[in-house]
C-alpha cells in the first residue's frame, strides 16, 4: 500500500511494524520511506486484544444486538487511544 506523507509530502510505502513496549503493549507503526518519520496506527495490549477477539465472535455468532456491539466497539476504541497517547507521549520524550 502507499500513501502520501503527511510530513514531507512524498509517496511512501507502508509497511506495517510491530514494536514492543512495557508490559503487553504493542504498537502497530510504519515509517516514511524518505524523512523517516514515524506514525503510529494502533496500540493494543492483552486487555484490548482479548476484547477485540471477543467482540469478532460476538459479530459472528450473530446473536447479539448491534447497539450492544457498537458499545464494546466504543470500550475498545477509548482504551486504545489511552494507550496510543501514553505511547505518543513517551516516543517525543
Amino acid at each position: 500500500m502507499i500513501a502520501q506523507c503527511d510530513n514531507c509530502g512524498m509517496p511512501t510505502t507502508i509497511e506495517y511494524k510491530v514494536k514492543k513496549h512495557e508490559g503487553t503493549v504493542r504498537e502497530t507503526y510504519f515509517t516514511c520511506d524518505h524523512c523517516q518519520y514515524h506514525f503510529t496506527c494502533f496500540v493494543t495490549d492483552n486487555k484490548v486484544r482479548k476484547a477485540q477477539a471477543e467482540l469478532k465472535r460476538l459479530r459472528q455468532s450473530g446473536k447479539v444486538h448491534s447497539e450492544v456491539l457498537i458499545d464494546r466497539q466504543d470500550k475498545i476504541n477509548k482504551r486504545m487511544k489511552q494507550l496510543k497517547d501514553k505511547v505518543m507521549q513517551d516516543i517525543s520524550i
